[in-house]
């Protein structure tokens, strides 16, 4: 299964803000929309990336921040396309 945008943003949204209810506040939608996604980043590196605490936090792991930041670039990258995109 291919990772997609959308939960490469998901994934770090709820890296940053350390919860998925919070993120979820943050993007606006709702917190059972984000799980799913966040789980196939996991699944599409074979790798464990956070460590679940409470109900709906996370802690990432030092594999889970450094593909955090790879996805945050790639989605800075897609974000730049758009904008030249609209110019």
């Amino acid at each position: 299964m291919a990772l997609t945008l959308k939960a490469m943003e998901y994934f770090t949204t709820a890296r940053r803000h350390g919860n998925i209810a919070k993120a979820a506040v943050d993007m606006n939608i709702a917190a059972s929309a984000i799980s799913y996604p966040i789980d196939q980043v996991a699944t599409e590196f074979d790798l464990t990336l956070w460590t679940r605490h409470r109900p709906r936090a996370i802690q990432a792991n030092p594999r889970g921040r450094e593909v955090a930041r790879k996805c945050e670039r790639r989605f800075e990258e897609y974000q730049n396309v758009l904008n030249e995109g609209a110019e």
